[in-house]
């Protein structure tokens, strides 16, 4: 359907921007960080994913999931600009990968509901899988396009691209 479309594709900007920061430990170290700052920082993204998924759920049946699923691109966006404007690892690294975890879990939850109830019940483990390839792909596809863009350009360039791909 036209829904299943706009949302996988929607979903394939929202994960590369998201996926993206996998090459953040290379900026981590670059500014000084340690081993355990990398992990540190790597793992709020996670950890807050992890906490907020079951409220995302429960705000998913009270609340419109499209919304939630435009508030968490948007606050994608706004977090990955957010770096632009800090390059230190405490506090404001910390921060921002806890936020972009927050907007990961409303913006999955909301828009695998999403899929799941525009799918005929005969089709939807297929739709899920659809979906799913096109958000998992970019496991392998955003860390290695990302690390491009800082080398030719800059981790500037690289933050606002990446927000722009979560707008999108």
């Amino acid at each position: 359907s036209k829904n299943f479309i706009l949302i996988t594709v929607s979903a394939f900007f929202f994960f590369y921007s998201y996926h993206a920061y996998l090459i953040l430990p290379v900026r981590v170290m670059e500014l000084g960080g340690s081993e355990f700052d990398v992990g540190l920082v790597m793992s709020l993204a996670g950890m807050s994913t992890l906490l907020l998924t079951p409220l995302s759920g429960i705000l998913g049946d009270i609340y419109q999931k499209k919304y939630l699923l435009l508030l968490g691109s948007f606050g994608l966006a706004v977090a990955n600009l957010g770096f632009l404007f800090f390059d230190e690892i405490y506090y404001s690294y910390l921060l921002l990968r806890f936020f972009q975890g927050c907007c990961f879990s409303l913006y999955f939850v909301s828009a695998g509901t999403l899929i799941a109830e525009d799918t005929p019940t005969q089709h939807q483990t297929q739709a899920l899988g659809f979906f799913g390839v096109f958000t998992i792909i970019n496991h392998a596809l955003a860390p290695t396009v990302s690390i491009e863009v800082v080398k030719h350009f800059s981790y500037n360039d690289f933050f606002i691209s990446t927000a722009l791909f979560a707008f999108l």
